[in-house]
């Protein structure tokens, strides 16, 4: 397989819901998953090449013969990945820790991937992590904010028009968010690039008619061996570690019901809650909720990796079916 990392300027603010999926609109991650980018992508797929150019791309995301990670952020040329979650122990013990620097690993989300030695080593007690490097750069991708917004009433009932807050993310000048993404040659990779290119005009996350989450591919690299960025570099050593002691996943995922007692014996991981609603006006003539999902978080480590899946999440029997993707994306780490 072929892995390329692909850089996505934001020309404008993006919301995108936060892993609790709350109802309250005036929140706002700053992240893209990868089960939202795949429903984009399937909806642009059907714009580009037409209903067999949208069954190919499920097929082919089904099959494995497309993978790619969640959103994630950049600033300049640091490329950042999620917080492993990990346990290692130590021979320092907790009390001679300093309780301030504690408080600043727990907020600690994302870290460049060439500090992930530095990180492990930290937590192994052999020497010092520096998080405020990290903190900062996270505080400096971009700000969040929050539109007030105004909902028309169009039924002349006599209620007032009523005011709703979103909230968005910006990203700065120098920031955005990449994903790798892994195929099989260059001319699959050609035909997904024009769908992603297209995708950028439409918007990615909520509330894209109001004109957020419209983006441009800034640029395109292959990761391999050659890589020029000390991150990137290191990005191919562990998405080429296949005998790895973890395997870290960047993007939520949920393995197969014949997977789930061969992976959760040591396996570090937290949960999150999936929903949504069904944005294809074809599947039924009313607005309809997904099937409600719980799935492993970014950052998730497991002693063996698992393949997952694509569900589907449609809560009836519909005009077509709806898909969830839940297929991990793997970085071999050595703890």
């Amino acid at each position: 397989m072929l892995n390329y990392c692909i850089k996505l300027k934001f020309n404008t603010a993006l919301h995108v819901g936060k892993e609790s999926q709350t109802t309250d609109m005036s929140q706002s991650n700053k992240i893209v998953h990868n089960d939202t980018l795949f429903s984009a992508l399937v909806i642009e797929s059907q714009r580009v090449f037409g209903n067999e150019g949208m069954r190919k791309f499920i097929e082919d995301n089904i099959k494995g013969k497309i993978k790619f990670s969640s959103l994630l952020p950049y600033k300049a040329e640091h490329y950042l990945i999620p917080r492993p979650i990990i346990a290692i122990k130590s021979d320092i013990a907790d009390n001679n820790k300093d309780k301030s620097f504690a408080k600043k690993m727990k907020k600690l989300s994302f870290l460049p991937a060439s500090m992930l030695k530095d990180l492990i080593e930290y937590y192994k007690g052999n020497q010092n992590f520096d998080a405020d490097f990290c903190l900062n750069l996270e505080k400096e991708l971009g700000k969040e904010d929050i539109r007030v917004n105004c909902k028309i009433n169009r039924e002349r009932t006599g209620q007032d028009n009523m005011p709703y807050y979103v909230g968005t993310y910006s990203y700065n000048e120098d920031s955005g968010l990449y994903f790798i993404l892994s195929v099989e040659d260059e001319k699959s990779f050609s035909r997904i690039l024009k769908i992603i290119k297209s995708l950028g005009y439409s918007g990615l996350g909520g509330r894209i008619n109001n004109g957020l989450g419209k983006f441009c591919v800034e640029d395109y690299v292959l990761i391999d061996e050659n890589a020029q960025n000390k991150d990137l570099m290191i990005l191919n050593s562990l998405l080429t570690n296949d005998k790895a002691q973890k395997y870290m996943t960047l993007s939520l995922c949920l393995p197969k019901q014949e997977e789930i007692k061969e992976i959760v014996e040591g396996a570090n991981y937290s949960l999150v809650k999936r929903s949504g609603f069904i944005q294809s006006a074809n599947f039924s003539d009313s607005l309809c909720k997904k099937k409600d999902m719980f799935v492993f978080n970014i950052g998730s480590t497991f002693k063996q990796n698992f393949t997952g899946d694509v569900f589907d999440v449609s809560p009836f029997e519909g005009n077509h079916k709806v898909y969830r993707h839940l297929k991990p994306f793997w970085l071999g780490v050595d703890v």
